[in-house]
């Protein structure tokens, strides 16, 4: 099709990375379609006796999880609606890869270069970002490149053993907030001193290499301004819509599937089920 139509000669086609991140945020809108009736208890009031923290607890965390992030980045030279798209993108991209491990399960969440930062570059181009905002996406270049420790899924899964074993998920809640600000302050001391004790060029190589990919990439967008990556938008809208397409096609095949098991009366016999 891309032979056909002339896309080949495109610089970026087949636009793969664009392609995944609509795929991804078409992922979000399904978990959110369906998750609706249960956010709308959320924000209602509703108590679950069984959950690991009260939802107001839950609210109000995130409320002010987000508002500090978005104060900090902002502080350090981000523009505000910037940092606010960034953070609220993140957190979709974070939910997107729970709801992926929860139905499949893989240790390893491959979401390289197709976030927040790839988004907002492809969208508003680097002129309209300026120079402070494409340097802080230079120093939160962690956040899209190739992360495998996302914390969701992680902590859903935990739950989830959890509930399955009996575990008080409350006091499991707490270890894990427990074990974040531990775990905080020994991997930044361990890295700092494994570095100098080992040195950085000869034994740490990813101190030298994930920097130099980040900032060699900034100095490109600061050299070499452009403005909105129109044909990337087009495929992120692409991505969009044939990840939707697969999964309303998914299921109107499920529903054709379901009469027609009644219909040949083969929930009578056991064959529905199976």
């Amino acid at each position: 099709m891309g032979s056909a139509f002339g896309w080949k000669a495109l610089p970026g086609f087949p636009y793969f990375n664009h392609q995944v991140a609509g795929g991804w945020l078409s992922l979000l809108c399904i978990a959110l379609f369906m998750m609706r009736k249960h956010i709308k208890k959320v924000f209602a009031g509703d108590k679950d006796k069984n959950a690991p923290m009260s939802y107001k607890t839950v609210i109000t965390g995130m409320v002010f999880g987000i508002g500090a992030m978005v104060i900090s980045v902002t502080v350090a030279g981000m523009s505000v609606w910037i940092a606010l798209a960034f953070i609220l993108l993140l957190f979709a991209m974070e939910l997107t890869v729970t709801r992926i491990r929860a139905e499949l399960g893989p240790p390893q969440h491959e979401f390289y270069y197709v976030g927040p930062e790839y988004i907002l570059y492809t969208a508003l181009g680097s002129r309209r970002l300026g120079g402070e905002n494409l340097t802080m996406f230079g120093f939160l270049y962690f956040s899209d490149r190739t992360l495998g420790s996302h914390p969701m899924p992680h902590q859903l899964e935990g739950f989830k053993l959890a509930q399955m074993v009996g575990i008080n998920s409350k006091r499991l809640a707490a270890a894990m907030l427990i074990a974040v600000v531990v775990g905080i302050i020994f991997s930044l001391w361990s890295l700092l001193h494994s570095a100098y004790k080992l040195g950085v060029a000869s034994r740490f190589l990813g101190y030298v290499g994930i920097p130099w990919e980040s900032f060699r990439r900034l100095a490109s967008r600061l050299q070499y301004p452009r403005g909105t990556d129109y044909p990337g938008l087009i495929f992120i809208g692409l991505g969009f819509i044939f990840s939707l397409g697969l999964i309303l096609g998914e299921y109107v095949v499920g529903c054709f599937w379901d009469l027609l098991g009644i219909s040949l009366g083969m929930e009578t016999y056991g064959f529905y089920e199976d």
